[in-house]
């Protein structure tokens, strides 16, 4: 098998392997590394529609976009068409992303209870004058969606939805096969995928319990989707996104990295969020960061438990560079 990209609308993204828009996770050190690492589109944290056409500071911090770091996304969501539509046009006016995502998958309640996120797939009809609504104001850029299953159980509405999307002018939809009601307590069901891939002929991205390069390819061969959609897992290890890429591209496995490489790429973050953030908010930010880089490895894992209570980014640096000379001194 040999990854030659994925074309949604008029855009060549370099892989099929996709990062999706985490709150908190996805700001630019983060997306920095994935790049560097192989991801083939990165998005901005997601972000309120309201919130950007009041142009409030706090939501708008969430969209500083580098020169260096296209393709780029940004996913919006909300409720009312016109709000939806006059943020589409501020942002394409002041960042020009190369995709614009609309999110229909959000369970989160103080999202879905303004009818925003997964709650928009309560009402087909409002589906559409909020898609359209996008795709209006976008002009030439493309316009994507992302979605669950559904509400709940009883109301599953993919292969419905998938035709109004397409309808609409969206190029390209990912599916996280679960609904709302299932959050994350029950395996994706990857059925769907293939459904959704047969209702349309726009490309579908498969997302849902992508944990390594088996689930990657099986997800690829059983649903026949286009591209492959991973969060959590690449949370603090981006080296799964080159095991995955070169899974996609037929290449051999990459090595595992070494515990000081963990360390570098951890303390790399950290100078990232220093400089976007400043150091006491990068810190608080890498708090959750340094977990997941370093409890993947038994040689990293016990400066944890410290690096998680630190309060000085000096400390910080301390901690992880006195443990990487402590690696370095083990393997001379």
């Amino acid at each position: 098998m040999t990854d030659a990209g994925l074309r949604i609308g008029g855009l060549t993204l370099p892989s099929r392997l996709l990062i999706a828009p985490m709150a908190g996770i996805t700001d630019y050190p983060f997306r920095a590394i994935a790049r560097r690492y192989g991801a083939g589109l990165t998005y901005c944290e997601f972000v309120a529609a309201d919130g950007i056409v009041r142009e409030n500071k706090a939501v708008l911090d969430r969209l500083k976009i580098r020169p260096d770091e296209r393709p780029i996304g940004i996913q919006i969501f909300g409720a009312e068409p016109e709000v939806l539509s006059r943020s589409a046009r501020w942002l394409i006016e002041r960042f020009a992303p190369d995709i614009l995502d609309i999110n229909y998958g959000c369970p989160v309640p103080k999202v879905a209870r303004k009818g925003a996120g997964v709650a928009a797939l309560k009402d087909l009809g409002l589906m559409r004058e909020l898609t359209t609504a996008v795709v209006e104001a976008a002009g030439d850029t493309t316009v994507t969606v992302k979605m669950r299953m559904g509400w709940s159980e009883s109301t599953i509405v993919v292969p419905e939805a998938g035709p109004i999307l397409e309808s609409c002018g969206v190029k390209a939809i990912t599916l996280h096969g679960r609904t709302s009601r299932d959050r994350y307590k029950h395996p994706a069901r990857w059925e769907f995928i293939r459904r959704l891939k047969e209702a349309v002929s726009i490309p579908v991205i498969g997302n849902g319990d992508v944990f390594d390069e088996r689930d990657a390819l099986r997800m690829l061969d059983e649903t026949g989707c286009d591209g492959v959609m991973v969060a959590r897992a690449v949370q603090g290890n981006p080296w799964l996104i080159r095991r995955l890429v070169a899974a996609l591209n037929g290449e051999p496995r990459p090595a595992d990295p070494h515990p000081v490489e963990r360390i570098d790429v951890c303390l790399e973050h950290l100078e990232l969020e220093i400089i976007e953030m400043g150091e006491r908010v990068g810190l608080d930010r890498m708090r959750k960061q340094f977990a997941w880089y370093l409890k993947r490895s038994s040689a990293t894992r016990p400066i944890v438990h410290d690096l998680v209570r630190v309060n000085d980014v000096t400390e910080a640096r301390a901690l992880l560079l006195d443990h990487r000379h402590k690696l370095q001194d083990k393997a001379a």
